[in-house]
């Protein structure tokens, strides 16, 4: 009894409390890190089918239809949707704003580079003559026309369901009777996370999709944005250069209205970038599975 008591308050005992303590810690933090470690893993796996398990849940509804679901009936996709084939390696080249006399450029520069590329165009609302002729050449070009808006004027299409489908349908059936192509693929306006349609984004989604419209955002957005027309040619390659590091598959995001001539100047960069780094570039077709801001890319 004597010889555990000396023991209790010796050097020897605190020195095998202190390592226990540290073994405990030890155990502690590889714990917590194994645990973080597996939920990462988790929420990583869990936003992957969450995508595929919203489409799947979409197309097998069998409700009775919402009043929006009754309208429109000749704006659905010319195929059911079927959005699974992701490949490494490849780079989409998508324009947005347009058309415009830049696209005429835009074209020219893709036929030279014989590279193809997708156009979500808006409407024509200033009955440019020129629009139609534009929107035939993209076909005639070989690339994949998409929609973009017809008004492109977020808080009146974003007001509801009702209105968003409104607008998509006036510009699917122009792009149609106009081209004879039906547009399989669209790009919310502003992209798919704005400030206009928090409260309506999922309906939106789940009918577009349920109609077989194959939604695009990017994530490799080259050109500053809508608002942005300050980038020299240089700075946008530069910025292209950077943007790619880490990505095994780009859908870049350009645009060709009137007041981004840099990026018509830059294009020819930014395709030869690519190539370098041994991305097939091509455009996008409903088979592709999307890249969309709420779900892992």
């Amino acid at each position: 009894m004597e010889e555990k008591t000396r023991y209790v308050g010796s050097v020897r005992f605190y020195k095998n409390m202190l390592l226990l303590v540290i073994a405990l810690l030890v155990l502690a933090l590889t714990a917590v890190s194994l645990y973080y470690h597996h939920r990462y893993r988790q929420a990583v796996d869990i936003l992957e089918k969450e995508y595929n398990a919203s489409v799947e849940s979409i197309l097998s509804l069998d409700s009775d239809p919402l009043a929006y679901q009754t309208l429109y009936e000749d704006f659905y996709a010319p195929q059911v949707y079927n959005a699974t084939e992701r490949v490494s390696g490849m780079a989409y080249l998508t324009f947005d704003g347009g058309p415009s006399e830049n696209t005429a450029a835009i074209l020219e520069i893709l036929a030279r580079e014989g590279v193809s590329a997708t156009f979500f165009v808006n409407g024509n609302l200033t009955n440019d003559p020129g629009y139609d002729d534009l929107l035939r050449a993209i076909v005639a070009g070989g690339h994949t026309l998409g929609m973009g808006s017809w008004s492109n004027d977020p808080a009146a299409i974003y007001a509801s369901v009702d209105a968003y489908l409104a607008d998509m349908s006036t510009l699917y059936t122009y792009i149609e009777e106009t081209t004879g192509v039906q547009p399989s693929v669209f790009r919310f306006a502003g992209g798919s996370i704005n400030s206009y349609d928090a409260g309506i984004y999922q309906e939106l989604l789940a009918e577009m999709v349920r109609r077989g419209f194959v939604p695009y955002d990017w994530n490799l957005s080259a050109d500053g944005g809508a608002g942005s027309t300050r980038l020299s040619a240089e700075e946008l390659v530069l910025h292209v250069e950077d943007a790619l590091t880490g990505l095994d598959r780009a859908i870049v995001l350009l645009h060709d209205d009137g007041t981004h001539t840099t990026t018509v100047e830059a294009l020819p960069g930014i395709i030869a970038l690519l190539k370098e780094r041994a991305f097939s570039v091509s455009a996008l077709t409903p088979e592709i599975k999307p890249v969309l801001f709420a779900y892992s890319n």
